[in-house]
């Protein structure tokens, strides 16, 4: 019944199987800070520890350690995104779907996919106009988005609307 709902949610409606696991894992989210961080994750999925303390106003170091302390309970995924690292919920998403969430879930990225996504067909310069940053990081940042298949590139004439895409 509790299939493919998330272990937090599981847990919380389930029975309980035994006193040392309800004690194990009411400890681990008596500290304010772990919940505060499970929160955050459960909101936005798939975010590295720079911009989960940044976020929670919370030390690198101090997001570290408890991110550690939720993954050996089994609340938290820890899950290599090429050269990132990102955290999710245990059951949240599926491991397939962790790099999809983490790009859309990344600063500039977010960005420009909710622009492409209100405003269909913008050029690279109309991007590099609207997030205030360069052409050349506006197509840096398209790679991830192309290749997970959120965006495509149109040819309109003389101009290609993304042209990091293919």
């Amino acid at each position: 019944m509790t299939e493919g709902i998330g272990k937090a949610l599981a847990t919380a409606i389930k029975e309980p199987a035994t006193p040392e696991q309800d004690k194990a894992g009411a400890l681990v989210f008596q500290n304010r800070n772990r919940r505060r961080l499970f929160s955050a994750l459960t909101l936005t999925p798939c975010i590295g520890v720079v911009r989960l303390a940044e976020r929670e106003d919370m030390a690198k170091n101090t997001v570290k350690w408890h991110l550690e302390s939720l993954i050996r309970a089994g609340f938290i995924v820890k899950h290599a995104d090429g050269r990132n690292v990102v955290y999710y919920p245990e059951g949240l998403i599926n491991c397939e779907n962790a790099s999809l969430f983490s790009t859309v879930n990344h600063a500039l990225r977010g960005v420009i996919y909710k622009q492409i996504a209100n405003g269909p067909g913008a050029t690279q310069g109309d991007l590099a106009a609207l997030a205030g940053r360069p052409r050349h990081v506006i197509r840096r940042a398209l790679n991830p988005l192309c290749s997970n298949g959120l965006v495509s590139a149109m040819e309109d004439g003389s101009f290609r609307s993304m042209p990091g895409c293919t």
